[in-house]
């Protein structure tokens, strides 16, 4: 809630109004019970503690740490009030300006004052003259005066006022940095209590006789304590005791107890509406988990994904609807967090200059970092299309829908529901069928979605409207995401952040595909998610902040690359995305979040300019060569760009050398195209392109092809990640 103040009586209206309300909601407390105290032994007695200590905790926050901090917030308020009239400000709106004030002063104390002293002095020359001519006789009078010294003192007045005037704006804007730090204070402090409130305030979605039922069974243990703290809604309760409760629905599958389609049913049965996006994360985080053992339509698994997506189809459209939507969203934070974590590990290209020892660690690092990348495109590909599939049956309108209609007299129901059937997976994604009725004579369509790796073209059909609008929110759920995690990374505490972080690093530790080939481990040798993730934003906070940054524009550039690609533009990065024909609906959409390879180019270009290009197309893993070759094209475009005509912008032409400090976003997609093509027709560098063979006998050999620099050629490079990654 943002609060909007322009006047100074509303500001101590407003302050009144909170030490109001704290002191009500004080009153309202007194009389609850503040803590709980339990003596346990036994198998469950650290959880139970841990349960009473949860409790605890939120009655803390509720009856001593909120309160507290609405009246500190009050307080601030009303002192900035009191500061203001002190000063003498009985107007209800109060101005200053240093420039202005400086002004003021020098009006008063030096125009001014020199215009008094200026009077001052051609006064005491007139009355000197007429002292002299009234002593003459026959009547001489004595007169003297001194108007001077007046002018002086009131030069010395002036210039106090003009002092004044400086001090009280120093004092106003004292007082105006302290009530903005104490008001940034208040918010900080309501921002990480916001998790603790819903909580607080959903936390009977569990009852406790449930969760000791939890605890007693050994589901809710002292180690996953913490996942109450995800009950942020009404539904959550619900959806977290099913999830905890997974044994429950365990049968018996090629030798192997695991949870069957009941546990996904009763999941996909929960009020979609009245899910909270941290309990969804923990949703989205099961079902990418079975998701990612799912290889063949007739598995296990996707008999158990298609019990999950049925029974959400089976809600009314506005709770299927909502789920859907936020499992969207769950699959965005988690494609960010893999994201960033890939784009963080890779380094930066060194100065051409530098030394040969330089090259050689970029180099192996480059190659140390390339099997987790791999782990990260595969779960990227994987989870994306779960995002399409969810992203469509939101977008169709999936649910059930009965409306009454009434008919001389009589009510009866109509079925306006849109039922989704025949649910299958292929390698690339999904195809279904949909019944929609929300027509009157009803229609039946099959749908394909589609998982591509590379740009294929814009179309948008019937769902433009519905696509749009999803996407801008999908922008601004990633963008505040990404926010979440640049606060957290300052020490803020901010719900959901850092849930998310750990659940990717459990799903990934579960599967045991990351492999252990780089310059660092834990305490057993084995590399995890969370080592990576910490790497990335290990750097300096500078380097974080820039990261952040990267990220939060990429929305943005996915929108420059749609534009290029409906002006028929070449594409530069080759966004891969998700296609959706059938149901009156044909659309590709490129989805940048998910596609690893387009957002290390990305990197690669706001990182090293086409530099990191020149040193893939050296022909050599020769380190002397490949610097070489980044020295002849440095040479090259500089001394084109200096010398000629400007074709492109300066910042295009920085991006391309490596030495800007603007990201691709704020360049422009297009003005880096224009940098290409001038790279193209102007630039004598001849790039190198490596080609293995097998030859007659079945040897492995290589061609080497030369070619001066083409911007289709750089449109296409890195359609396989190895390209954009790999060293030589």
């Amino acid at each position: 809630m943002t609060v909007t103040v322009k006047f100074k009586s509303k500001l101590q209206e407003h302050g009144n109004q909170s030490k109001e309300a704290a002191a009500s909601y004080r009153k309202e407390i007194s009389s609850t019970e503040r803590k709980i105290q339990v003596k346990v032994e036994g198998q469950q007695a650290d959880a139970i503690r841990a349960f009473v200590n949860k409790l605890n905790s939120l009655s803390y926050v509720l009856n001593e740490t909120y309160p507290r901090i609405l009246e500190e917030y009050s307080e601030t308020l009303l002192d900035y009030v009191s500061n203001l009239n002190a000063l003498g400000f009985e107007a209800d709106i109060v101005k200053t300006k240093a420039g202005d004030i400086q002004q003021i002063k020098e009006w008063l104390s030096v125009t001014k004052v020199k215009e008094f002293l200026d009077e001052g002095e051609k006064l005491s020359a007139v009355i000197k003259t007429a002292s002299k001519a009234m002593e003459m006789s026959p009547h001489p009078v004595d007169y003297s005066a001194h108007p001077a010294q007046y002018a002086y003192g009131v030069a010395r007045r002036l210039t106090d006022l003009g002092s004044n005037r400086e001090e009280t704006h120093n004092s106003l804007m004292t007082y105006f940095n302290s009530f903005k730090s104490k008001l940034d204070s208040a918010n900080s402090q309501l921002e990480g209590l916001k998790g603790s409130l819903k909580n607080a305030q959903f936390m009977s979605s569990l009852p406790v006789s449930e969760a000791l039922a939890l605890i007693s069974r050994n589901y809710l243990t002292k180690e996953n304590m913490n996942s109450l703290d995800s009950i942020q809604d009404t539904s959550d309760g619900v959806a977290l005791k099913i999830l905890l409760s997974e044994k429950d629905y365990y049968s018996l599958s090629e030798g192997v107890y695991k949870a069957d389609e009941r546990f996904f049913r009763d999941l996909g049965n929960v009020k979609g509406s009245n899910i909270s996006n941290p309990m969804m994360d923990m949703i989205y985080a099961r079902i990418n988990k079975e998701f990612s053992g799912v290889n063949s339509d007739d598995s296990r698994e996707m008999r158990n994904i298609r019990a999950f997506v049925y029974a959400i189809s089976n809600q009314e459209q506005e709770h299927s609807g909502a789920y859907f939507e936020k499992l969207v969203y769950a699959g965005d934070r988690y494609a960010t967090v893999i994201g960033i974590t890939a784009k963080g590990l890779v380094p930066e290209l060194p100065d051409t200059n530098a030394s040969r020892e330089e090259f050689e660690k970029y180099d192996r690092k480059m190659e140390e970092i390339f099997p987790q990348l791999q782990v990260f495109e595969g779960k990227l590909n994987k989870a994306g299309q779960l995002t399409a599939l969810f992203e469509a049956l939101n977008v169709i309108g999936i649910g059930q829908n009965h409306k009454d209609l009434s008919r001389q007299g009589s009510v009866s129901k109509v079925d306006r529901s849109i039922y989704l059937d025949k649910l299958k997976w292929n390698n690339t994604g999904f195809t279904f069928q949909v019944e929609d009725k929300s027509h009157i004579f009803g229609e039946k369509a099959d749908a394909t979605i589609k998982v591509y790796d590379t740009g294929t073209g814009i179309e948008l059909g019937k769902h433009e409207d519905e696509l749009k609008g999803l996407r801008e929110k999908r922008k601004e759920v990633i963008q505040n995401f990404v926010a979440d995690i640049g606060k957290s990374i300052v020490g803020h505490y901010v719900p959901g952040a850092s849930q998310v972080i750990d659940l990717v690093s459990s799903a990934m530790e579960q599967d045991g595909s990351l492999s252990s080939a780089v310059s660092f481990g834990n305490d057993v040798g084995e590399t995890t998610f969370k080592d990576l993730y910490s790497e990335s934003l290990s750097k300096t906070a500078g380097g974080a902040s820039k990261l952040l940054s990267f990220y939060e524009s990429l929305m943005d550039i996915n929108d420059q690359e749609i534009k290029a690609k409906n002006g028929e533009k070449v594409s530069l990065f080759d966004i891969g995305g998700r296609k959706l024909s059938g149901t009156d609906s044909h659309y590709h959409k490129p989805d940048l979040n998910y596609d690893l390879q387009s957002i290390l180019k990305i990197d690669d270009m706001e990182k090293n300019g086409l530099r990191g290009y020149a040193y893939r197309h050296a022909g050599t893993s020769d380190i002397d060569v490949k610097q070489n070759m980044l020295e002849k094209f440095e040479k090259n475009l500089s001394g084109e760009y200096s010398g000629n005509n400007k074709g492109f912008t300066k910042d295009a032409y920085r991006m391309l050398m490596g030495t800007s400090n603007k990201t691709l976003e704020e360049v422009g997609v297009d003005n880096v195209l224009d940098g290409l093509n001038y790279v193209q027709g102007n630039v004598e560098t001849q790039f190198n392109t490596v080609t293995l063979y097998k030859d007659a006998k079945g040897e492995v050999k290589e061609e080497i092809e030369k070619k001066y620099f083409e911007t289709e050629n750089y449109a296409r490079w890195g359609d396989d990640l190895r390209e954009v990654i790999w060293p030589n």
